[in-house]
């Protein structure tokens, strides 16, 4: 517990500190110090480094995400003189690489662990990893908590979002992953959304009104998942923000459910990074 305690203070620090004005003093790293950094901006990181001392394509990372420090990785160059730096990292209990400029941290981190000596360096990964394995665990059995919390409610929305549908056309579309929790099939879910504009008024579409209703069809059986992708759900590009208002679900045996507060059944996005994994 004093291990999550200390990496939670050290998330909140990182995230509430601005990390591009360096600290004069300099943060001295041992065997059992816990670093993190966060993504500087948004890009694919990869599980080795390879050929031309590219990281790889195999995990997106939004920037702003939160990762854990275990080490750091050179590769000379094969097109030029020069040496590519990257910061190994934890996320989700996966090991990956980053550039070494994409990382953002308050210390030096980078330097310190290019000058530890092998074996306290091999003892820094394990304390790191010990730690991300830990933080695993915790977030597995919140994931397992939530799902189970919206049996009740009759479904878990796993992921949504809105988009332009077009820079050719007007037009706002949105694309949403769902659950189901329940001991029953379900046959088709309506979802109502609402968009507003940059200054927070409705949007109120030409053809369907302010909310909007979409049908989803199924079957969607226990324990599965369900995605649906709906184009121009507003004919306009003035959506600025979107909520899903209400949702409405029959199922196979004629039943209905309604969820009068979607967001409580949304769930939070780096649970979602548990079950969807490497993409």
């Amino acid at each position: 517990m004093k291990i999550l305690r200390y990496l939670l203070f050290m998330l909140l620090s990182l995230k509430s500190i601005n990390i591009l004005a360096q600290k004069d003093s300099q943060k001295i790293l041992t065997d059992t110090t816990l670093a993190a950094g966060v993504v500087g901006e948004s890009g694919f990181v990869g599980k080795e480094v390879g050929t031309y001392c590219l990281n790889g394509i195999d995990k997106y990372l939004e920037k702003g995400t939160v990762v854990i420090i275990s080490g750091i990785k050179n590769c000379k160059e094969s097109y030029s003189a020069g040496r590519s730096k990257f910061y190994e990292i934890l996320y989700n209990n996966t090991t990956y690489y980053i550039s070494k400029e994409n990382l953002l941290t308050v210390y030096d981190y980078y330097g310190q662990l290019e000058n530890m000596e092998s074996n306290r360096a091999d003892s820094f990964r394990a304390h790191a990893q010990l730690v991300s394995e830990l933080l695993y665990d915790d977030d597995s059995k919140k994931l397992l908590r939530f799902l189970s919390g919206c049996k009740s409610k009759g479904l878990a929305i796993l992921d949504w979002s809105f988009y332009d549908e077009s820079e050719y056309t007007e037009g706002t579309s949105v694309k949403i992953n769902v659950y189901n929790p329940t001991a029953k099939t379900i046959k088709y879910i309506w979802f109502t959304f609402a968009g507003y504009n940059p200054v927070g008024d409705k949007v109120v579409d030409r053809r369907r009104g302010a909310n909007i209703t979409m049908k989803g069809v199924g079957p969607i059986k226990p324990e599965a998942s369900g995605s649906y992708e709906y184009s121009y759900v507003w004919f306009t590009d003035m959506v600025e923000t979107a909520k899903i208002i209400t949702i409405k679900i029959q199922y196979m045996d004629g039943s209905f459910k309604t969820v009068a507060n979607p967001k409580d059944i949304i769930l939070p996005g780096k649970l979602y990074d548990l079950i969807k994994g490497d993409e």
